[in-house]
């Protein structure tokens, strides 16, 4: 769910991995495969929704990011990941230093 601009200045300092007391969304792929996911409202959630959308179509990143975001449900996930593994989930989406270096950051 998008917040509308004056609950947008209520919110609080976000911790990356913060997923305790956060209300739950949901996504939905335009994948009729895909079954609904439901996530935490995350920091995290949203630093790698914005890096994957950087010159990606939205239609394209949704199943991406739902799939990403099972594989590596936590910053601590993705940085105990192997640089395979972050390779194989971002296959596809192009711009490759993207996911090197949101695997970086993550380590950090």
């Amino acid at each position: 769910r998008l917040r509308s601009s004056s609950e947008e200045g209520k919110r609080a300092p976000l911790d990356l991995d913060a997923s305790e007391g956060e209300a739950a969304a949901t996504t939905s792929s335009p994948h009729p495969s895909a079954s609904p996911q439901t996530f935490r409202k995350s920091a995290y959630g949203t630093w790698v929704s914005e890096v994957m959308l950087q010159q990606t179509q939205v239609e394209r990143v949704v199943g991406y990011w739902t799939r990403w975001m099972v594989d590596f449900p936590t910053v601590r996930d993705l940085a105990s990941a192997s640089a395979a593994a972050v390779n194989a989930a971002w296959a596809g989406l192009g711009f490759y230093s993207r996911a090197r270096r949101l695997h970086e950051g993550a380590k950090h």
